[in-house]
């Protein structure tokens, strides 16, 4: 009776001995992987890095077209107004003209 209660307990302890070997294999599985993960967050800090300076880049760019278009939106309108006094010039001309020959009649 004692030695199937001590059969029993061998038994019990050989299967939970089982059941932690087999729990080691899996830490020691996952303990495998974490190189790689460290490999890809390495990987995905260096992806982040580029992709920060291009948006760096791109956002540099979009404040120089900006800019340009600014410079490009006063430099038209100084054009029109430019533009603008000589419609005006040649337009009283035209009219001074058109006086001075109606009272040539």
């Amino acid at each position: 009776s004692k030695m199937n209660l001590l059969g029993e307990k061998l038994t019990s302890m050989e299967k939970k001995n089982d059941a932690l070997q087999k729990h080691i294999l899996h830490l020691q599985n996952d303990n495998s992987l974490i190189p790689d993960l460290h490999d890809d967050i390495h990987h995905l800090k260096e992806l982040l890095k580029r992709k920060e300076a291009e948006c760096n880049d791109a956002t540099r760019i979009v404040q120089n077209v900006n800019k340009t278009n600014k410079s490009l939106r006063d430099s038209l309108d100084q054009l029109s107004a430019s533009h603008l006094e000589v419609l005006k010039m040649h337009l009283s001309g035209h009219a001074n003209r058109d006086c001075n020959e109606s009272t040539d009649v």
